[in-house]
Formats: structure tokens, sequence, C-alpha cells
């Protein structure tokens, strides 16, 4: 469930936050905070996510982080999305987040065409949800819906959680 593994990041920033900081690179952060497991959201909850998320840029917010949040971060330090590259948070200088949006968006559009069409109401929702996932892969929503996620506990840090062990900075 969401809950418990928002209490399992809870308690790995918790435990950053009281270390001491250091002087950060500019391009590298190495991972601190050992990455969430992926697998504590099922398939089935993330197509839930996908079909019942509210239907704006904090809904769509929602649904990056049940199908990325073990790969991305936001660091308000450097103001920057940082993308794990399976051994280090590395800023992403490529759009990986604004890609993962748009698949965000896809993934909804989707989950769309999965709603049954058994009745009147059933096939209103889905038209809907198919309507709003195409909107939400427009630009100027992707960037809402990242400014969005910046802000969701999971994916907010800031520099000083990582690189906070002298050894393996750059590593």
């Amino acid at each position: 469930s969401h809950v418990g593994q928002r209490q399992g990041i809870n308690d790995m920033i918790e435990e950053a936050l009281r270390k001491d900081p250091r002087d950060y690179d500019d391009t590298t952060f190495i991972q601190t905070l050992s990455e969430p497991d992926a697998k504590k959201t099922t398939t089935q909850d993330i197509a839930k996510l996908l079909r019942d998320a509210i239907r704006n840029d904090a809904g769509n917010a929602d649904c990056l982080l049940a199908m990325y949040g073990h790969r991305i971060r936001f660091c308000h330090t450097r103001n920057a999305w940082l993308i794990w590259d399976g051994s280090r948070w590395a800023i992403d200088r490529t759009g990986m987040a604004q890609r993962m949006t748009r698949k965000v968006a896809q993934a909804r559009s989707k989950a769309a065409s999965d709603i049954p069409t058994d009745n009147k109401d059933a096939i209103m929702d889905k038209q809907k949800l198919f309507a709003f996932a195409i909107a939400s892969e427009a630009s100027t929503v992707v960037e809402r819906t990242l400014k969005s996620a910046s802000t969701l506990e999971e994916l907010a840090t800031t520099i000083d959680l990582y690189d906070t062990d002298p050894f393996l900075a750059n590593a």
C-alpha cells in the first residue's frame, strides 16, 4: 500500500536529515537513501489508480509517483529532477522526468480503454478519462504535473540528503 511505502521513505528521510551536510558536486549525487522497493505497488494497484485518480495535475502527479516513484526525485536545493540510474541519483539533463510524465498520460489513456462499456455511465467515464489523458500529454500539462509532483513528500528532497558519506562521493 502507498501508506506503508510512504512511511518507509519518510523513515529514511528522517535518518538522512540527522546526518551532517557536505559539499556537493553540481553533476552527480550518490544515493544515501536506499532505493525504494518498486514491487510494493502492484500492477493492479497502479491500474486502479490510473483509472480512479482525480483528473487534474495532482492526480497525474500521484500516478507519476506510483509508476516511477522508485526512479525519480526532485531536489529543491538545485531546483532539478534527479533520476536513479541504477547506482546513483543523477541530475536529469535529458528530459527523462518529462518523458515519464508523458508515459503516465499514455498509461491513463490505456486505462481508459480498459474500462468496460456495459452501460451509459461507463461509456461516458471512458470517454472523459480518454479525453483527459490525451490532453495530459500537452507540454503545459506535463510541466504543471511535474510542478505538483515536486511537492509530494515522497519525491521532494534537498541536497543534504545526498553525498553524506565522504567515502562514496562521486564513486
